[in-house]
């Protein structure tokens, strides 16, 4: 999925995005999870999926995001954010 939101990003802006979203933050908080769950205890189960879901959401987020934003912009917080900048514009 990551690499879907690349190419679409690099299609549009023809460069990355850089949003810092708050999926974004909570996406670092299960993948920090995630690792100590399977190194310190040697168990991948819920925290795995949970960590994998985040992921596919914030990911998911961002390819929104781009399709919405018309011109690259950086520090969007949410995609409601977005909207609130899209129709600021117009």
């Amino acid at each position: 999925m990551q690499l879907i939101w690349l190419v679409v990003n690099l299609a549009k802006y023809g460069k990355p995005a850089s949003y810092h979203t708050y999926s974004a933050k909570a996406w670092g908080i299960t993948l920090f999870i995630t690792t100590i769950a399977l190194f310190v205890f040697n168990y991948a189960g819920v925290t795995l999926l949970m960590m994998i879901a985040v992921g596919c959401i914030h990911t998911l987020e961002e390819i929104a995001m781009t399709l919405i934003l018309p011109d690259w912009t950086h520090d969007v917080l949410s995609i409601v954010h977005a909207r609130k900048i899209v129709s600021y514009k117009k």
